[in-house]
């Protein structure tokens, strides 16, 4: 069965496109039609607007249909068949209820004059389980509309339309495909219709607390990553993969290598505020990170670890790969969208963005990670490159350098040699299975928990080692897709617990099996989050798929525009 695109990040995105000789186009502009003469080198930004509010994703809005209705879809990196629309009654009985009924919009058929259903093929179906471990599905039908995405407009574009739900539907967009189904891709559609040169995008999210972030379709920015971008092969599959082969903590105090149940292959996963790592390498990160309580798979540490100078160093594809820093500040989650009272400590604790990988599933870098890397997806030629983002450089300003071409390489960037391969799940057992006792004490655990000022007077001179070189890979991600395109999504585990601080004083009188008193019910990412052990600290789920009927494939709907030429199917490596 396919995976679902990824959960949400920290953020909503609202979309502007751009002209590659022109302005800005912002997202509400009429559609505009393009002659075609050629590829039309349209080198398409969505500028990505960070908002805490939904517990950390980012969106953007779509019109549907004739007369167009707006909707807002999270943006992941998951694979998916088509994009889900949830029907607009159905909407309307989300169980998302924090958010209000229709929080992301629903689609009325009957509102459209373009609506096409597809009535020759079996109904769609996804199940999979919701946060408390129910049954959860979505089914609907396939149907043919009009999509616009800023000034970019699709003719019969194929999507699903979720007519019967449970526990919310939550829609979103991906631009990773699988190769019978790429003719429903929408990035595959940009391409085939001659919006974009070929079948790449870069993304730059700015930090966690920035307003902006971007994705260009098309093209790279060059003024929005430090050093050289390094191209590694993806494989042969539809998810992103990268060999994660160190991790390296660094602080005030000192320097730990941590390197348990690695090298391993791990899924880059947009959409996601966790990361998923090997059990022993995440819970020696808890250590030195400081937690101090873990809810439903979740680990918590005192919200002013968020203003440490310390970080954590990815290095990825070996010695003469990348090395990507993530600072404490982009793993602690928003106080204001993650902390809870534990009754543990005398302090707010909030989310902390490294969570386990147990049960076999797969290890994952998300939202951190492409905050904290430069990304460029070149899925022509099967590639990722990734870079040190420049996390605080100005939205506004760019230095845009196209792709030469349908199937040209990824711009300015070195193919990483010899690049080492590995299993995405570890063989070997976890030999830590206590995480508040891992056998060992790290150096750089008290830097971890010292606020920018308390760290340089702690160690002098120290303060520069915390900007040097280290990746800013954050292993944020869930295993395999767990987005929601508007279904019950599958791969996740990701927990966004949001503050209720009318309801701790009760959380407090009626503990829960953890004795930690959280809220009766946590809210999550609204994307049907799989853990079956809900209460169990340390350890929850992460699958990467949940079992259930799907559709027969549908016939690619012809739109017109080029077909696409034999030898650009499968990997270049890197020509």
């Amino acid at each position: 069965m396919r995976s679902l695109p990824t959960l949400p990040l920290l953020g909503i995105v609202l979309l502007h496109l751009l002209h590659s000789a022109h302005g800005q186009i912002r997202l509400d502009l009429a559609r505009t039609k393009h002659a075609r003469h050629g590829v039309k080198r349209h080198l398409q930004p969505i500028d990505l607007a960070n908002s805490v509010q939904w517990g950390g994703s980012y969106r953007t809005q779509i019109n549907v249909g004739n007369p167009a209705q707006s909707i807002s879809i999270i943006v992941t990196t998951g694979t998916q068949d088509v994009i889900w629309l949830p029907a607009k009654e159905t909407c309307e009985n989300t169980t998302l209820d924090n958010y209000g009924p229709c929080f992301f919009g629903g689609f009325d058929a009957n509102a459209s004059r373009t609506f096409d259903p597809i009535t020759d093929e079996p109904e769609l179906f996804r199940e999979g389980l919701s946060y408390k471990g129910e049954s959860s599905f979505a089914s609907g039908i396939r149907f043919n509309d009009d999509i616009r995405l800023g000034n970019i407009s699709l003719s019969n574009l194929t999507m699903g339309y979720a007519d019967n739900v449970t526990n919310g539907v939550i829609p979103s967009i991906s631009f990773i495909f699988e190769e019978d189904n790429k003719e429903q891709s929408f990035l595959y559609q940009m391409w085939h219709q001659e919006y974009v040169p070929t079948l790449a995008y870069s993304i730059w999210l700015g930090s966690q607390n920035a307003q902006d972030g971007q994705l260009y379709f098309g093209a790279i920015d060059t003024s929005k990553y430090q050093g050289n971008l390094i191209s590694f092969g993806s494989g042969d599959g539809a998810l992103l993969t990268l060999p994660l082969t160190s991790v390296t903590a660094t602080s005030s105090t000192g320097t730990d290598e941590l390197n348990s149940q690695l090298p391993i292959d791990v899924i880059l996963s947009l959409g996601s505020p966790i990361s998923y790592l090997p059990q022993d390498l995440a819970f020696e990160i808890w250590a030195i990170a400081g937690v101090q309580d873990v809810v439903f798979g979740i680990p918590f540490v005192p919200c002013s670890h968020q203003q440490s100078d310390a970080f954590l160093t990815l290095g990825l594809g070996g010695e003469n790969g990348a090395k990507i820093n993530i600072s404490m500040s982009e793993l602690v989650q928003p106080k204001d969208g993650f902390d809870y009272d534990s009754g543990v400590v005398d302090e707010d604790l909030c989310a902390f963005g490294i969570t386990n990988a147990t049960d076999g599933s797969p290890s994952s870098l998300g939202d951190h990670f492409f905050r904290s890397a430069y990304t460029v997806v070149d899925r022509d030629n099967r590639r990722i490159a990734i870079a040190p983002a420049l996390i605080d450089a100005d939205p506004e300003e760019s230095s845009i350098v196209a792709f030469d071409g349908n199937g040209a390489p990824i711009p300015s960037a070195s193919v990483l040699s010899d690049q080492p391969t590995f299993p995405l799940v570890h063989d070997d057992d976890p030999r830590i299975t206590d995480w508040t006792d891992t056998g060992r004490s790290y150096k750089a655990a008290e830097g971890f928990a010292l606020s920018l000022n308390d760290s340089a007077s702690s160690a002098s001179g120290s303060s520069d080692s915390g900007n040097q070189g280290l990746a800013t890979g954050a292993k944020a991600g869930i295993g395999v897709g767990a987005a929601v395109i508007g279904l019950i999504i599958l791969g996740g585990g990701l927990f966004l617990l949001r503050r209720r601080r009318g309801a701790r004083d009760a959380r407090k009188e009626a503990p829960n099996e953890t004795g930690h008193g959280l809220a009766e019910k946590p809210e999550l990412s609204g994307h049907g989050i799989h853990h079956s052990e809900l209460g169990t600290a340390g350890e929850h789920q992460n699958p990467v798929e949940f079992q259930g009927s799907e559709a027969a494939p549908v016939a690619p709907v012809e739109i017109g525009g080029r077909e696409r030429p034999a030898e650009m199917e499968g990997d270049k490596n890197g020509k």
